[in-house]
Formats: structure tokens, C-alpha cells, sequence
């Protein structure tokens, strides 16, 4: 089942203009949250299969942002992927993939 449905392009007479709801602790609170986010990005990218393989993701914060870090078994050798989001808006400032 998917869990959408694409309707194109929305015109732009349908878009608000005024002041969107902002949480006193931002768009992405919690590192939940910040973690759903990162995983969605990094798939769409790298697969499903990579990324999950990097689970459980090792999050911390700084300059209110969000660093979500892939992570690897103790026998795996290779790169993560590192995603920083912003927690104000939940925008994706950096995304990237160690070797």
C-alpha cells in the first residue's frame, strides 16, 4: 500500500503566504525525529539495504543542530553516511558518505 499519492505540481494561488507554526523547540525536537529524517534522506541516496545495515545510528548535537551518523559491527570495514539537519526548520545542511 503506498502511503501517498502524487497530484503534480500545486498552483501557486494554493500556497500560503503567511507566518507557518514554529515549535519554541523547532521542527526537529528530538533526535527521533532527527533520525526518521535522516534515514529517509540516506536511503533515497544510498539504498535501503546500506543504510539499514548502518543501524542503530549513532546522533548527537551541536550549534542546534542535529548529526546523525550511520554506524558499523565491530568486524565491518568501510564508510557511514553522516547527515546534519537543522533544528529550527529541518533543513539538510550537509549529507554525505565515508569509504
Amino acid at each position: 500500500n503506498k502511503i501517498y499519492v502524487y497530484n503534480g505540481t500545486e498552483p501557486e494561488s494554493n500556497l500560503p503566504y503567511s507566518e507557518s507554526y514554529s515549535p519554541q523547540a523547532g521542527m526537529v525536537s528530538s533526535p527521533d525525529v532527527a533520525a526518521q529524517i535522516a534515514e529517509a534522506v540516506a536511503v533515497g541516496i544510498y539504498g535501503k539495504k546500506q543504510v539499514f545495515s548502518e543501524r542503530p545510528y549513532l546522533i548527537t548535537t551541536h550549534d542546534n543542530r542535529w548529526i546523525i551518523r550511520g554506524s558499523l559491527s565491530q568486524n565491518m570495514k568501510g564508510g557511514v553516511f553522516e547527515i546534519i539537519i537543522q533544528k529550527k526548520d529541518g533543513k539538510i545542511v550537509y549529507v554525505n558518505h565515508g569509504e
